[in-house]
């Protein structure tokens, strides 16, 4: 008698968890709702993309803090509209070196050379988030920071 009982008990439990379980399925996408939504995150991960080094260079405009870093690398290569340089930099804030990289596409530039000083930002409260002064400045992150202090 106790088995069947508890056979009644058990089977009910299963019958109640299959009705929860069908409650919880979501509709099912069709293929163009899945396509669209692939287009639309991939369109939203490019968005971000693109934003990231000017959301960056604002936070270094707000916040930064300037000092002097030391070009310990250069690289040249061509791009669009012509001859680019990529700078590796490095400099140091309470004892401790950072580093740092920045591109420049302005002909003032091909004639820096390793070992030259040039002005960097940092923030102070996280120093791995770095870039050149004139990056910064060139982005319009100092003239629009400006507006906000």
């Amino acid at each position: 008698m106790e088995f069947i009982a508890l056979q009644k008990v058990i089977m009910k439990n299963i019958k109640n968890k299959n009705k929860s379980k069908q409650k919880l399925k979501l509709k099912k996408l069709t293929k163009s709702q899945r396509h669209t939504l692939l287009i639309l995150a991939v369109m939203i991960y490019l968005f971000v993309r693109c934003l990231e080094y000017d959301v960056i260079r604002f936070r270094l405009a707000i916040n930064g803090e300037i000092t002097s870093g030391i070009i310990y690398e250069k690289k040249t290569w061509h791009g669009k509209g012509g001859q680019r340089y990529n700078y590796k930099y490095k400099f140091y804030v309470d004892g401790n070196m950072y580093t740092g990289e920045t591109v420049y596409a302005d002909k003032p530039y091909k004639d820096t050379r390793i070992g030259d000083t040039i002005p960097v930002m940092y923030l102070p409260h996280k120093r791995e988030i770095t870039d050149s002064y004139n990056a910064v400045a060139r982005s319009g992150g100092i003239s629009f920071a400006k507006l906000f202090k």
